[in-house]
């Protein structure tokens, strides 16, 4: 192969190598610094990097119910008021309102009291009530239920509940999480990786399963071919 075709071949590597030497070059100089960076004490809860490593999170789009200053979010199976644990809950939530000592939580079968603290005092089936449960609102002193076979409404005592026929009113429901309880949420309950995890994974091209492997020794391989290259060019030239 003659200089000038080897110049040719040497800048396509060299194009095609800038990305893979950008990754090695600062994921490598990260490393080199873990102990004075301390990654791995540093966790990453962003829902999608979770994902891409199949570890359930809290996605950015994550809502929750607000009660007089507090959100009401569930997680799974798993109730938190702020970043509190709340306990377990026996479906998905469909509704909360607040009363002026407890908060009520609507499943679709049961109605849960909870106190200011996260604390449960009751779990019951309210009385009177027919077909899954729906929605919940609180309109002054009357707490309204809507069902699948109706309307329900009950004083704040919540125990006995009488159809009707209507409700003016808004039904309670979710809306996305403040950005500080959303993060806290995903401390407390997401999961997360160490930072120092996912900058090995990039610098050795794990992150993206054996292809990535294998195009980090791809990438390898070029820096090699480059240097010689690089090198027969500058020796050539003399």
């Amino acid at each position: 192969m003659n200089r000038r075709k080897l110049r040719k071949w040497h800048r396509r590597l060299g194009v095609v190598a800038v990305v893979f030497t950008i990754t090695l070059s600062m994921t490598g100089l990260l490393l080199n610094h873990e102990p004075r960076l301390n990654m791995n004490k540093i966790p990453v809860s962003t829902g999608w990097i979770l994902g891409w490593y199949g570890i359930a999170g809290i996605s950015d789009a994550a809502e929750g119910i607000y009660l007089d200053g507090q959100w009401l979010t569930q997680i799974d199976s798993r109730l938190y008021l702020d970043l509190k644990s709340a306990g377990e809950t026996a479906g998905r939530i469909v509704g909360a309102v607040a009363l002026p000592d407890f908060l009520v939580v609507a499943d679709q079968t049961h109605l849960t009291l909870l106190t200011r603290a996260s604390e449960t005092v009751e779990r019951f089936t309210p009385s009177g009530v027919n077909g899954r449960l729906e929605a919940l609102a609180r309109s002054g002193e009357t707490i309204f239920l809507k069902t699948q076979s109706g309307i329900y409404a009950s004083n704040l005592n919540l125990a006995h509940w009488e159809p009707v026929s209507t409700f003016e009113g808004k039904w309670s429901g979710a809306e996305p999480l403040p950005r500080e309880i959303l993060s806290g949420l995903r401390r407390e309950a997401g999961g997360s990786l160490p930072l120092y995890r996912i900058v090995l994974d990039l610098h050795s091209g794990r992150i993206l399963g054996w292809g990535g492997r294998l195009a980090m020794d791809g990438a390898a391989i070029v820096l090699i071919i480059l240097s010689v290259t690089g090198l027969w060019i500058w020796w050539s030239r003399k």
